[in-house]
């Protein structure tokens, strides 16, 4: 029984195989943002309607929308809420996550975080050469 081996794709290939799919994804995403500018335009133009006909909800034949509330935060004062947040220990107020561009800045000045450990994390990166 013989068994061949596969022979490994050029390496310039495959890296332009991966350049052609960003740009098909690129494609795509601008065709999805262009849908999305759409679908905000006539969302909002359907609740000044809706509000405008004193409505709450209204139907079509495939579909049905409903204007929903929701009470969110905007921070007026970063000072006065961080100072909140610590004196209460409502951290759950917060997101969870570290902002990396900080901790590599406190980690440069030689002051390691306590509960944090370093990662490496490698990524590809990909350039279009100039033609």
């Amino acid at each position: 029984m013989s068994v061949t081996k596969e022979r490994p794709k050029a390496l310039g290939g495959e890296i332009d195989r991966l350049w052609a799919l960003r740009e098909k994804k690129r494609a795509a995403e601008s065709v999805v943002n262009d849908i999305e500018g759409e679908i905000n335009t006539l969302e909002a133009a359907l609740i000044i309607r809706l509000d405008g006909e004193g409505l709450d909800k209204a139907s079509g034949q495939r579909g049905t929308v409903s204007i929903g509330e929701s009470i969110n935060g905007t921070i007026e004062d970063w000072d006065l809420f961080t100072k909140f947040v610590a004196r209460t220990k409502n951290f759950q107020l917060l997101h969870r996550r570290v902002t990396d561009t900080a901790y590599r800045e406190l980690l440069s000045m030689g002051r390691p975080v306590p509960g944090l450990k370093p990662f490496t994390k490698r990524k590809l990166n990909l350039r279009t050469i100039a033609e």
